[in-house]
Protein backbone atom coordinates (compact mmCIF):
# COMPACT_ATOMS: atom_id res chain seq x y z
CA UNK A 1 0.00 0.00 0.00
CA UNK A 2 1.36 3.18 -0.91
CA UNK A 3 0.69 6.97 0.46
CA UNK A 4 1.60 10.15 -1.31
CA UNK A 5 0.73 13.37 -1.49
CA UNK A 6 1.43 14.72 -5.46
CA UNK A 7 1.66 18.24 -4.93
CA UNK A 8 -1.37 18.57 -7.76
CA UNK A 9 -1.41 17.61 -11.65
CA UNK A 10 -1.33 14.38 -10.82
CA UNK A 11 -2.52 13.58 -14.77
CA UNK A 12 1.27 14.28 -15.28
CA UNK A 13 2.65 12.37 -12.11
CA UNK A 14 0.74 9.13 -12.55
CA UNK A 15 3.69 7.18 -13.81
CA UNK A 16 5.45 8.13 -11.13
CA UNK A 17 3.51 6.84 -8.33
CA UNK A 18 2.84 3.48 -10.59
CA UNK A 19 6.75 2.62 -9.89
CA UNK A 20 5.78 1.74 -6.85
CA UNK A 21 4.08 -0.86 -7.64
CA UNK A 22 1.28 -0.73 -4.84
CA UNK A 23 -1.73 -3.17 -4.83
CA UNK A 24 -3.49 0.17 -3.02
CA UNK A 25 -2.57 3.85 -3.50
CA UNK A 26 -4.27 6.35 -1.77
CA UNK A 27 -2.98 10.28 -3.38
CA UNK A 28 -3.36 13.26 -1.80
CA UNK A 29 -4.23 16.68 -3.92
CA UNK A 30 -5.57 15.11 -6.81
CA UNK A 31 -7.18 17.17 -9.64
CA UNK A 32 -11.05 15.50 -10.37
CA UNK A 33 -10.61 11.62 -11.74
CA UNK A 34 -11.33 12.38 -15.01
CA UNK A 35 -8.17 14.12 -16.59
CA UNK A 36 -6.53 11.18 -15.53
CA UNK A 37 -8.93 8.06 -14.89
CA UNK A 38 -7.41 6.87 -18.30
CA UNK A 39 -3.87 7.31 -17.69
CA UNK A 40 -4.93 4.34 -14.14
CA UNK A 41 -4.10 0.68 -14.29
CA UNK A 42 -7.59 -1.18 -16.65
CA UNK A 43 -9.42 -2.55 -14.17
CA UNK A 44 -8.63 -0.70 -11.31
CA UNK A 45 -11.34 -0.09 -8.86
CA UNK A 46 -11.27 3.47 -7.84
CA UNK A 47 -12.53 6.26 -5.35
CA UNK A 48 -12.42 9.92 -5.44
CA UNK A 49 -13.33 12.86 -2.91
CA UNK A 50 -13.17 16.12 -2.72
CA UNK A 51 -14.60 19.00 -0.23
CA UNK A 52 -16.79 21.13 -2.07
CA UNK A 53 -15.51 24.49 -3.78
CA UNK A 54 -11.59 22.94 -3.47
CA UNK A 55 -9.81 21.96 -6.66
CA UNK A 56 -8.43 19.04 -5.43
CA UNK A 57 -8.96 15.94 -2.93
CA UNK A 58 -7.83 12.91 -2.17
CA UNK A 59 -7.87 9.73 -4.72
CA UNK A 60 -7.90 5.90 -3.81
CA UNK A 61 -7.25 3.54 -6.40
CA UNK A 62 -6.09 -0.33 -6.39
CA UNK A 63 -4.06 -2.65 -8.67
CA UNK A 64 -6.63 -5.21 -10.70
CA UNK A 65 -8.16 -7.30 -8.95
CA UNK A 66 -8.75 -5.51 -5.69
CA UNK A 67 -12.39 -4.20 -4.88
CA UNK A 68 -12.66 -0.20 -3.10
CA UNK A 69 -16.29 -0.10 -1.20
CA UNK A 70 -17.27 2.99 0.47
CA UNK A 71 -18.43 3.39 4.08
CA UNK A 72 -21.73 5.56 4.05
CA UNK A 73 -20.43 8.27 5.81
CA UNK A 74 -17.24 8.56 3.49
CA UNK A 75 -18.35 12.63 2.90
CA UNK A 76 -19.27 13.98 6.40
CA UNK A 77 -18.68 17.61 6.31
CA UNK A 78 -17.11 17.90 9.78
CA UNK A 79 -13.78 16.54 8.79
CA UNK A 80 -11.48 16.80 5.53
CA UNK A 81 -10.25 14.39 4.68
CA UNK A 82 -10.37 10.93 6.26
CA UNK A 83 -12.47 9.02 3.94
CA UNK A 84 -13.79 4.86 5.42
CA UNK A 85 -13.10 2.52 2.44
CA UNK A 86 -12.96 -1.13 2.64
CA UNK A 87 -10.42 -3.01 0.00
CA UNK A 88 -11.68 -6.46 -1.10
CA UNK A 89 -8.18 -8.50 -1.77
CA UNK A 90 -7.97 -11.24 -5.03
CA UNK A 91 -8.51 -14.20 -1.97
CA UNK A 92 -11.51 -12.65 -0.66
CA UNK A 93 -9.47 -11.06 2.17
CA UNK A 94 -10.66 -7.38 3.58
CA UNK A 95 -8.95 -4.45 5.07
CA UNK A 96 -10.37 -1.13 6.40
CA UNK A 97 -9.01 1.70 5.23
CA UNK A 98 -9.09 4.91 6.39
CA UNK A 99 -7.66 7.45 3.45
CA UNK A 100 -6.43 10.74 5.11
CA UNK A 101 -5.65 14.12 3.61
CA UNK A 102 -6.24 16.57 6.83
CA UNK A 103 -6.62 20.13 6.02
CA UNK A 104 -7.38 23.36 7.51
CA UNK A 105 -10.10 24.58 9.29
CA UNK A 106 -11.65 26.92 12.13
CA UNK A 107 -11.75 27.05 14.69
CA UNK A 108 -7.55 26.23 14.92
CA UNK A 109 -8.69 23.41 17.68
CA UNK A 110 -10.64 21.51 14.40
CA UNK A 111 -7.79 22.28 11.98
CA UNK A 112 -5.10 19.45 10.24
CA UNK A 113 -4.95 17.19 13.02
CA UNK A 114 -7.84 18.16 14.69
CA UNK A 115 -10.14 17.03 11.64
CA UNK A 116 -8.48 13.29 12.22
CA UNK A 117 -9.76 13.63 15.59
CA UNK A 118 -13.15 14.85 14.51
CA UNK A 119 -13.28 11.75 12.23
CA UNK A 120 -12.14 9.37 15.17
CA UNK A 121 -14.88 10.91 17.34
CA UNK A 122 -16.89 9.90 14.66
CA UNK A 123 -15.88 6.36 13.59
CA UNK A 124 -13.70 5.00 16.19
CA UNK A 125 -17.23 2.93 16.93
CA UNK A 126 -16.43 0.91 13.69
CA UNK A 127 -12.63 0.01 13.96
CA UNK A 128 -12.42 -3.11 13.59
CA UNK A 129 -9.40 -5.77 13.25
CA UNK A 130 -7.33 -5.57 9.65
CA UNK A 131 -7.64 -1.46 9.55
CA UNK A 132 -5.21 0.84 7.92
CA UNK A 133 -5.80 4.55 8.63
CA UNK A 134 -2.71 6.00 5.76
CA UNK A 135 -1.88 9.48 4.78
CA UNK A 136 -1.41 13.20 5.05
CA UNK A 137 -1.88 14.41 8.51
CA UNK A 138 -0.16 17.12 8.17
CA UNK A 139 0.90 16.56 11.71
CA UNK A 140 3.56 15.69 13.96
CA UNK A 141 4.71 15.65 17.88
CA UNK A 142 6.79 18.54 17.92
CA UNK A 143 3.74 20.88 17.79
CA UNK A 144 1.97 18.76 20.82
CA UNK A 145 2.60 22.07 22.66
CA UNK A 146 -0.02 24.08 20.19
CA UNK A 147 -3.06 22.25 20.85
CA UNK A 148 -5.28 20.16 23.57
CA UNK A 149 -6.01 17.66 20.70
CA UNK A 150 -2.65 17.15 19.13
CA UNK A 151 -0.81 14.31 17.53
CA UNK A 152 0.38 12.60 20.45
CA UNK A 153 -3.30 12.37 21.89
CA UNK A 154 -4.43 11.24 18.49
CA UNK A 155 -1.48 8.32 18.68
CA UNK A 156 -2.70 7.73 22.14
CA UNK A 157 -6.43 7.18 20.88
CA UNK A 158 -5.54 5.08 18.12
CA UNK A 159 -3.27 2.82 20.30
CA UNK A 160 -6.58 2.40 22.41
CA UNK A 161 -8.05 0.27 18.98
CA UNK A 162 -5.24 -1.21 18.63
CA UNK A 163 -4.04 0.85 15.72
CA UNK A 164 0.18 1.82 15.78
CA UNK A 165 2.13 3.58 13.92
CA UNK A 166 3.98 1.31 10.71
CA UNK A 167 7.09 3.58 10.78
CA UNK A 168 7.70 3.99 14.91
CA UNK A 169 7.32 0.64 15.21
CA UNK A 170 9.55 -0.43 11.97
CA UNK A 171 12.54 1.82 12.88
CA UNK A 172 11.89 2.12 16.68
CA UNK A 173 11.83 5.63 16.64
CA UNK A 174 10.09 7.78 19.12
CA UNK A 175 7.33 10.46 18.09
CA UNK A 176 8.39 13.67 16.99
CA UNK A 177 12.04 12.27 16.24
CA UNK A 178 11.90 10.80 13.13
CA UNK A 179 14.88 10.62 11.34
CA UNK A 180 13.66 10.66 8.13
CA UNK A 181 11.20 12.99 6.57
CA UNK A 182 8.12 12.70 4.14
CA UNK A 183 7.74 16.51 3.65
CA UNK A 184 10.44 19.17 2.38
CA UNK A 185 8.78 22.49 2.98
CA UNK A 186 9.39 24.73 -0.12
CA UNK A 187 10.99 21.73 -1.73
CA UNK A 188 13.96 22.51 0.36
CA UNK A 189 16.32 19.78 1.56
CA UNK A 190 17.01 21.62 5.01
CA UNK A 191 13.43 22.00 5.90
CA UNK A 192 12.58 18.25 6.68
CA UNK A 193 9.65 16.90 8.56
CA UNK A 194 7.51 13.73 8.90
CA UNK A 195 3.84 14.45 8.33
CA UNK A 196 2.42 11.14 6.52
CA UNK A 197 1.67 8.03 8.88
CA UNK A 198 0.24 4.71 8.68
CA UNK A 199 -1.70 3.35 11.72
CA UNK A 200 -2.40 -0.52 11.89
CA UNK A 201 -3.50 -3.14 14.08
CA UNK A 202 -2.25 -5.84 10.94
CA UNK A 203 1.69 -6.76 11.10
CA UNK A 204 3.93 -4.81 8.91
CA UNK A 205 6.67 -6.74 6.95
CA UNK A 206 8.37 -3.80 4.98
CA UNK A 207 8.30 -0.48 5.33
CA UNK A 208 9.47 2.41 2.56
CA UNK A 209 10.09 6.02 2.86
CA UNK A 210 11.10 7.76 -0.56
CA UNK A 211 14.10 10.47 -0.86
CA UNK A 212 14.57 13.98 -1.43
CA UNK A 213 16.73 13.42 -4.67
CA UNK A 214 14.28 10.77 -6.19
CA UNK A 215 10.70 12.47 -5.31
CA UNK A 216 11.19 16.27 -3.84
CA UNK A 217 13.41 19.53 -5.00
CA UNK A 218 12.48 22.07 -7.15
CA UNK A 219 10.37 21.42 -10.32
CA UNK A 220 13.20 22.89 -12.71
CA UNK A 221 15.39 20.31 -11.60
CA UNK A 222 13.15 17.46 -11.42
CA UNK A 223 11.48 17.58 -8.18
CA UNK A 224 7.70 16.04 -8.57
CA UNK A 225 6.49 17.04 -4.84
CA UNK A 226 7.19 18.53 -1.61
CA UNK A 227 6.00 15.31 -0.25
CA UNK A 228 7.75 11.70 -0.47
CA UNK A 229 5.66 8.62 -0.54
CA UNK A 230 5.37 5.89 1.99
CA UNK A 231 4.91 2.24 1.39
CA UNK A 232 3.88 -0.33 3.62
CA UNK A 233 3.20 -3.86 2.98
CA UNK A 234 1.16 -5.77 5.56
CA UNK A 235 0.12 -9.40 5.87
CA UNK A 236 -3.41 -9.90 5.58
CA UNK A 237 -4.87 -13.37 6.50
Amino acid sequence: MASWNCAGAFREKVHRVLELDADVYVVQEAEPLERYAALLPADSSTHYVIRPGDPKGVLVFTRPGYALSAAADDRAPWYAHVVPLTITTPADGSVDLWAVWTLDASPTEAAYVGQAHLALDHLEVGIRPGTVMIGDFNSNAIWDHERRRNHGVLVERLAEHGLRSAYHHWTGEAQGKESTPTFFLQRNAAKPYHLDHCFTDLDVVDLRVGTFDDWSGLKAAGGVSDHVPIVITVRVD
